[in-house]
């Protein structure tokens, strides 16, 4: 009331017990008639009866009340009192009226009253005169662009795609952006909660999940699939599942069908009993194709299971992530012998202490190096030594640009990364010099420590003792070792994308991620690895360096000799027109029994897969609208292109084509006249040697071709790689942070799917807030602006709001 005093908590005491004795002297009763002083045994213990008064009803001592000893104390009229059942109106008024919190300090104060809400009518907060035609005109414009529920759903978009707390919804400062934006989101009540967003993504899934089934239903051809198993910071074991198809328009798409958690032993069964379960789900097991995953030996078992549970053999519809393999192939050129168990008596080792310095230590220059880097960048000291170093010599440059480079720190390497390990390789080749100056300089200044008795020998860090120092020869074979990495990395980034055609950073149209690239890929680095063992006495420390290129070499060829066990490494390059047959005549000019079997292969899949389909077809001719396009970005593009054939039907025969056409005229004389697949074979064009999109290439002819276009896509729609797998993995770790531990596993699992399906425009963003609704005459806003606006109506628009 006007006139209270206030009382400020921090100085107000409670009551001694003498005081309660003298206060009920002061006790206005004739407020309160019909009361007495309470009578009950229990102790009131809440700490607003040391500011109140205890009374009840005298014919009734179960209706009791509270009595702000505040304000009879102030002498204030009626007093206020509360139902003593409840210590919340009391604990309000005492800190709204007195300022009076709990003492002890136990309890926060109440929230201040909630301000009065504005007015929820749009035309007053901004003072348009409704009764104006024009105002009238623009308050309609303002709330028709404004639709709530799809406010809300941008919301949740955002939430979902951001990968942000659930809560973000409820930031103030992000509430008020809103607000200030369109008023419309307070006065409308359009603000969410954290559980809001939770209900929404499960509203979102159950209403497209019917589009998905719908989506995969139409896909002309097979859908392939990747799966791999994750456990999440909070100790989820989540198995991603991917999906790759053709829509019916000829173009690749991929999307998530979910991430159930394996509370089970993983083993191969109970992997395929989730897998399976999760295809069910969306009624897709008659359509299922080929499989890509890693060399786990519990995915062999789940192949074999999930095979019998479809109806085909596990094995041959199974591919190997290449990036698995080549993996374990640089594992082996960088480590040698056992590498698996070096990364087993490492992994998880942080400190690097002297059994692990050693071991490392074994390894060569590149494990010294290890321990180089491990070492600087553990230490702030020496971080910022290393920077002041670069520093320094810029800042000596004459040359502009070399003054205005920054320092670089170093990379660490993960040993279970093959690629961490060749950027810490660059890295430290582009800070050779530093990392000397920065060794001799720590080598100095411990060894003066240790002179003038500080320190003891023992204590000097191991990376500056003598059998550590990285010498001339060692950085040559750090040198070598970058330029042959180099080749699998280009290799990498060739195959770990996900088939898609796009606009690339330089500017050409292209896509990473194609089957027929892993047979291409396996060759050239195979290649490679025989020039380097043929070159090895060129090189320092030759022994050493031939044996584990000998090593890598072994382990590339241990799985391009498993390539036989599914026929669709083959068949991705015998159907893609700018390759064919003539590609394995190349490159196994010498192993003609390798093109027998490759091509028995693929003849077999057709003639019992595909040959025996019913389908009408119209002769007709397309002509293949993507041409090639001179690019080489790496030396694996070149050797791509390189591979490309020149049509037969302008070469002069050579004795192995002879013999070959001999065999296969011999071997399709069995075969009906006008048999698509051995017509397609002869049937060759001077523009197919530039064809770079074989899928739209063979989507083109499907009227000429309906059963070996339908093979075609299919084959090549595969993906060599289950890099997405690895990517929606990375996203999951980026929505389970420390500060979100309490994410149950299937809101993690249903989130990253919706993701996905929105990520894929499989559900349309709502863009009404950015269209304009029209009403019936003149769009004023259109020709109007506020600014205009205030003036036409005499200043009374206030208010600037974006739309």
């Amino acid at each position: 009331m006007a006139g209270s005093p206030i009382i400020n908590s921090m100085v107000l005491e409670p009551p001694d017990q003498e005081d309660k004795k003298n206060s009920w002297d002061l006790f206005p009763w004739k407020d309160f008639p019909g009361y007495t002083q309470s009578q009950r045994c229990a102790s009131t213990s809440s700490w607003i009866w040391q500011f109140g008064y205890d009374i009840e009803k005298s014919d009734d001592d179960t209706k009791r009340r509270w009595v702000c000893k505040v304000c009879v104390d102030s002498r204030r009229p009626n007093p206020h009192s509360a139902a003593s059942s409840g210590t919340q109106n009391a604990e309000i008024h005492l800190w709204n009226d007195h300022k009076v919190c709990d003492p002890s300090g136990r309890r926060k104060p109440p929230s201040k009253a909630k301000e009065k809400t504005p007015s929820r009518n749009i035309a007053e907060m901004m003072k348009l005169n409704t009764r104006d035609a024009r105002e009238q005109q623009i308050a309609n414009q303002i709330i028709g662009r404004f639709d709530r529920l799809d406010f809300q759903r941008l919301v949740v978009s955002w939430i979902i795609n951001s990968n942000s707390s659930f809560r973000q919804s409820e930031d103030p400062y992000l509430r008020a952006a809103f607000e200030y934006l369109n008023p419309l989101v307070k006065t409308t009540e359009a603000h969410i909660t954290h559980n809001t967003v939770r209900r929404r993504i499960l509203q979102v899934y159950e209403e497209n999940k019917a589009e998905i089934k719908r989506v995969l239903a139409t896909a002309p051809g097979l859908l392939h699939i990747a799966f791999d198993g994750w456990r999440s910071n909070n100790r989820h074991a989540l198995y991603g599942i991917c999906c790759y198809f053709l829509n019916t328009l000829g173009q690749p798409g991929k999307l998530v069908l979910g991430l159930p958690e394996l509370v089970d032993r993983h083993s191969g069964d109970n992997i395929a009993t989730h897998v399976v379960e999760v295809l069910r789900s969306y009624g897709i097991t008659h359509k299922v194709g080929y499989f890509t995953l890693d060399n786990a030996s519990n995915n062999d078992t789940a192949m074999e299971e999930i095979g019998k549970a479809l109806g085909f053999e596990g094995k041959t519809r199974r591919l190997r992530c290449f990036g698995h393999i080549l993996n374990l192939a640089v594992k082996a050129l960088l480590f040698g012998h056992n590498s698996e168990a070096f990364e087993d008596d490492i992994q998880g080792n942080e400190t690097l202490d002297a059994k692990a310095h050693e071991l490392w230590r074994r390894k060569g220059p590149v494990g010294k190096l290890h321990n180089l880097i491990f070492w600087i960048h553990r230490s702030d000291s020496l971080t910022n030594l290393l920077r002041s170093l670069q520093l320094t010599a810029y800042s000596e440059s004459d040359d502009p640009v070399v003054r205005a480079k920054k320092p670089l720190d170093v990379i660490i390497d993960v040993v279970t990364r093959w690629l961490s390990t060749f950027y810490m390789i660059r890295r430290a080749l582009l800070l050779k010099d530093f990392l000397e100056d920065l060794w001799y300089e720590q080598k100095s200044e411990w060894e003066g420590l240790v002179l003038r008795g500080k320190k003891s020998s023992s204590e000097v860090p191991l990376c500056l003792r003598d059998e550590n120092k990285l010498e001339e020869k060692d950085w040559a074979i750090i040198s070598l070792f970058n330029e042959v990495l180099q080749h699998f990395e280009h290799v990498l980034i060739t195959l770990e994308g996900d088939g898609q055609q796009r606009k690339r950073m330089e500017g050409y149209i292209g896509a990473y991620g194609c089957p027929w690239d892993t047979l291409l890929g396996y060759e050239y680095l195979l290649g490679k690895m025989e020039v380097y063992k043929a070159a090895a006495h060129r090189y320092p420390d030759p022994e050493h360096f031939k044996v584990n290129i000998n090593l890598c070499w072994k382990k590339l060829d241990k799985y391009y000799s498993r390539l036989d066990e599914t026929p669709v490494y083959y068949a991705a390059i015998a159907l893609h027109p700018a390759y064919r047959w003539g590609y394995f005549e190349d490159v196994w000019a010498d192993r003609l029994d390798w093109i027998q079997t490759a091509k028995s292969l693929v003849e077999e899949l057709y003639r019992s897969h595909y040959e025996p389909r019913i389908i009408s077809r119209d002769r007709e001719r397309g002509e293949p609208v993507t041409k090639k396009r001179r690019i080489y970005r790496n030396p694996f593009d070149e050797y791509r292109e390189d591979s490309r054939q020149a049509p037969t039907l302008l070469q002069p025969p050579s004795s192995m084509t002879t013999l070959l056409q001999a065999e296969d005229a011999a071997s399709s004389s069995t075969h009906a006249v006008g048999d698509e697949y051995s017509d397609w074979f002869r049937d060759v064009h001077k523009s197919d040697q530039n064809i770079l999109d074989p899928i739209s290439y063979w989507y083109e002819r499907r009227e000429e071709y309906p059963r070996l276009s339908q093979m075609a896509l299919d084959v090549l729609s595969v993906l060599p790689m289950s890099a997405d797998v690895e990517r929606l993995f990375s996203t999951c770790g980026r929505m389970v942070r420390d500060d979100r531990a309490r994410l149950d596993a299937s809101t993690i699992g249903m989130t990253q799917t919706v993701r996905s399906w929105h990520c894929g425009g499989y559900i349309k963003s709502t863009e009404k807030l950015l269209e304009d609704v029209k009403v019936p005459g003149t769009d004023l806003l259109a020709e109007m602006s506020f600014a205009e606006a205030r003036d036409a109506t005499g200043g009374r628009i206030t208010c600037t709001v974006p739309l």
